[in-house]
C-alpha cells in the first residue's frame, strides 16, 4: 500500500454518504475493514448537517435550504483538491450511498454544482425519485417551527436571525411537531427545490432534470432489496395498538405513511383503492407480507426502477441494477422485527452490511464463513463496477424496453447470482393511475420533450386502465388529449382481440369503455387546469 501511495498509480476513491432519513447518522457509521481487506481503494466518509439544521428552508434567497447537500458538495470539492495527497485519484471518484445516502448520491448526479467532481455513482435503496426524497411544502414547516420558538413568521431575515439566537438543541427538538404516527420513522425536513440563484443545488424537480438532459452523464448503479421496507411494516404488524390505529384511521394515516398528497375529495377513494390492490380483502393482521410489499413498492422500489429506466433513456452512460435477496446472519430487520409473524426477505441496508463493517453501530458478524463469502461477493460486485467493468454478463438497463433487467444477488456463490428481467409492472401502473398530486405534475420542458412526456404519460395511464379495469379511467388524467389517446389505444387493442377471438373482445371492450366514459365527471375534464385544493401534506 505504501509503495502505491509513493508511486505514480493513484487509487480509486469511494466517497461514501451515510443515510439516516436526512435526520440522523454520522460518517464513521460504516467502517472500511471489510472493503480494505479485499482491495486497495481510498474510502472517504463525511458528516453533513442533518434535520432542521441541515434542511430547513423558506425557499427564498434568505433561507434556500439544502445545507446538508451543500456540505456534501464541499466534501467533494475537498476530495478534488486534496485526495491525491492521500494516494487517491481525483479523476476516479465514485459516489456511494444507501437510503437517504442513495438519494443524496442521486441529487449530486442531478446537480450542476457537482459536475466534474465524480465519475461514477452508486445509489442503494434510495434515489431522488422516491416519494420521500423531496419536501413539497418546506416553507409552511419552517413557519410552524418559527412560531413554536416564539420567532417571527412574516419576515425571512427576522426568522433566520431569531432562530440563530435559540439554542441548537431546542431548535432541533421542534422536529417533534411533525410526528403524526409514533410507530413510524418520520422525515420532517428534507431536500427542497430551490429558487434559481447562483449557489442553488437543484432548481427543478428530479424528474424534470432527468428528462431535460441536464443531469451529470455518468455510469450509474442502482439497487434495492426484495423486502426493503420490512423495517417499517414490522413496526406496525408486530404492534397491536399500531394495527388498531391504522385500521381505525386508514384514510388519514396512509397519505403520511406513503408520502402522497391527495385532495380531500379523493382521499377515501385513493386509500381504499390501495387497500384493495395490496391487501385484497385481508386485515392488516392477516397480511404482513402484503403490507411489506406495499411499503417496499411505494417507498422504494418503484422510484428506484423509474430512476434506472429514465437515466437509461435520456443519457449515454450505462445504467446497471441489482436486487439483493440474500438473507443471512446480518439483518437490519432484526432490530425492528422481534416476532416470527413474518420474517421476510432481505431488508433495507442488508446489502450494505456486507460491504462496510458496522459492528460498533448496528449488528455484529455471526462468525458464519458463508457470511464472509457473502461479504467478498458484494465487495467484488461494487469494486468491479468502480474499477473496471461490471460482473461478466451484466446487461445494462436498456432504453426503450418496458422492463428492468437486473442482477439478482441471492447468495455468496457468484454462480448462483443470475440475471433476470422484471416483467410485472402492475404496481407502477397502479400508482400512475391514482388521482394524487404527483400524477398531475407535467414537467415544463421544451416543446418536443413536453409532447413526448404527455404522450408517454397518457400511454402509461392507459396501460394502467387496461390492467386495473376501465372504471379507473377517471383516475388517469382529467385531460381530453389523454382521454382520446386512451380510446385510440383501446380501439387498437380491441381490434387485436377481435381478430383473435372472433369479434367478441371488440364488443365487450367498447361496452366497458362507454361505461367508463359515462362515469367521468365532465366538469373536471373542463377544469383540468385547476388543481384540486390539497388539504394534507404527506411525508414519510
Amino acid at each position: 500500500m505504501l509503495s502505491t501511495l509513493l508511486g505514480e498509480d493513484k487509487l480509486d476513491v469511494i466517497f461514501l454518504i451515510h443515510g439516516g432519513s436526512f435526520q440522523e447518522g454520522f460518517g464513521y457509521r460504516h467502517g472500511p475493514a471489510y472493503l480494505l481487506d479485499e482491495k486497495n481503494v481510498v474510502l472517504v466518509t463525511l458528516n453533513y448537517r442533518l434535520g432542521i439544521l441541515g434542511f430547513l428552508s423558506l425557499q427564498d434567497d434568505v433561507l434556500p435550504g439544502n445545507m446538508g447537500l451543500k456540505d456534501q458538495l464541499l466534501g467533494l470539492k475537498w476530495v478534488k483538491t486534496n485526495i491525491a495527497a492521500f494516494g487517491g485519484d481525483p479523476n476516479k471518484v465514485t459516489l456511494v450511498g444507501c437510503s437517504a445516502g442513495g438519494a443524496s448520491v442521486h441529487f449530486h448526479v442531478l446537480s450542476s454544482q457537482s459536475k466534474g467532481l465524480f465519475q461514477k455513482a452508486v445509489a442503494l435503496s434510495g434515489t431522488a425519485l422516491n416519494p420521500w426524497a423531496v419536501d413539497r411544502n418546506p416553507r409552511a414547516k419552517t413557519l410552524r417551527i418559527s412560531a413554536a420558538l416564539d420567532c417571527p413568521t412574516d419576515d425571512s431575515q427576522a426568522i433566520v436571525e431569531c432562530l440563530r439566537e435559540r439554542p441548537a438543541d431546542l431548535v432541533t427538538r421542534q422536529a417533534e411537531l411533525f410526528v403524526e404516527y409514533l410507530v413510524y420513522d418520520f422525515m420532517p425536513v428534507l431536500p427542497v427545490i430551490e429558487k434559481p440563484h447562483e449557489a442553488a443545488f437543484i432548481t427543478k424537480s428530479p424528474e424534470e432534470i432527468i428528462r431535460s438532459g441536464l443531469a451529470n452523464d455518468v455510469p450509474f448503479l442502482v439497487s434495492y432489496t426484495d423486502d426493503d421496507a420490512l423495517f417499517a411494516s414490522a413496526e406496525i404488524f408486530t404492534n397491536s395498538s399500531a394495527i388498531e390505529e391504522l385500521n381505525a384511521n386508514w384514510d388519514d394515516l396512509l397519505p403520511m405513511l406513503l408520502s402522497y398528497r391527495v385532495s380531500e375529495e379523493n382521499k377515501h377513494q385513493v386509500a381504499q383503492s390501495i387497500k384493495h390492490f395490496y391487501l385484497a380483502g385481508k386485515t392488516i393482521r392477516e397480511a404482513p407480507r402484503e403490507l411489506t410489499k406495499l411499503f417496499t413498492e411505494r417507498a422504494l422500489s418503484i422510484g428506484i426502477k423509474e430512476t434506472a429506466k429514465l437515466h437509461a433513456e435520456y443519457y449515454k452512460s450505462p445504467v446497471y441494477s441489482y436486487i439483493f435477496t440474500h438473507t443471512g446472519g446480518e439483518r437490519i430487520s432484526d432490530m425492528y422485527n422481534h416476532s416470527d409473524i413474518y420474517r421476510g426477505g432481505a431488508v433495507h441496508m442488508d446489502d450494505l452490511l456486507y460491504i462496510f463493517n458496522t459492528e460498533s453501530v448496528i449488528l455484529k458478524r455471526t462468525g458464519d464463513p458463508r457470511e464472509d463469502e457473502m461479504s467478498k461477493t458484494m465487495i467484488e460486485i461494487l469494486l468491479k463496477f468502480i474499477k473496471e467493468s461490471p460482473v461478466t454478463g451484466w446487461r445494462t438497463v436498456q432504453s426503450g424496453l418496458p422492463h428492468l433487467v437486473y442482477l439478482e444477488v441471492s447468495g455468496p456463490d457468484p454462480n448462483s447470482n443470475t440475471f433476470k428481467t422484471l416483467t410485472d409492472d402492475s404496481a407502477e401502473l397502479f400508482w400512475k393511475s391514482l388521482p394524487i398530486e404527483e400524477n398531475r405534475d407535467i414537467p415544463s420542458l421544451s416543446e418536443p420533450t413536453a409532447n413526448r412526456t404527455v404522450e408517454s404519460g397518457c400511454a402509461r395511464n392507459c396501460a394502467a386502465i387496461f390492467i386495473l379495469s376501465c372504471h379507473h379511467l377517471h383516475y388517469a388524467s382529467y385531460n381530453w388529449l389523454c382521454l382520446f389517446h386512451c380510446i385510440a389505444l383501446a380501439a387498437i387493442a380491441a381490434l387485436i382481440v377481435s381478430l383473435v377471438h372472433g369479434g367478441i373482445g371488440l364488443h365487450l371492450l367498447f361496452v366497458d369503455y362507454k361505461q367508463a366514459f359515462d362515469s367521468i365527471d365532465k366538469e373536471k375534464l373542463r377544469k383540468n387546469s385547476v388543481p384540486d385544493k390539497l388539504t394534507r401534506l404527506a411525508r414519510i
